[in-house]
């Protein structure tokens, strides 16, 4: 991954993450991925993520996405965006957000 974090626009809303996945599919966002030749796929599902893996797909969940965020100074604190994801109905296990708030700094 490169340092272009500030020049790339994230959607992190569950809205377009689910209609992404249900107008484009598994498949279909591979596709996408590779035809915009991205850096990173932003995934959290466990099986989508194992299988863009094991096709050589760069990914990067939500909590890495906040956290390269707060990296290059453009958020204060992720923990509190940790818990609107949560609220939202995504599962994140509590030793994934233990590490990043660790790395993160803020524990």
């Amino acid at each position: 991954f490169n340092e272009r974090l500030p020049c790339v626009l994230l959607f992190l809303s569950s809205l377009f993450i689910n209609f992404c996945s249900v107008f484009l599919g598994r498949t279909g966002i591979a596709a996408l991925y590779m035809h915009l030749s991205a850096d990173l796929l932003l995934v959290d599902d466990a099986k989508a993520r194992q299988a863009a893996q094991f096709n050589n797909i760069d990914v990067i969940g939500s909590l890495g996405i906040l956290l390269l965020a707060k990296q290059h100074n453009l958020l204060d604190e992720i923990k509190p965006l940790i818990k609107l994801l949560r609220a939202s109905g995504i599962y994140i296990s509590d030793s994934i957000i233990n590490h990043v708030l660790v790395l993160a700094k803020e524990n």
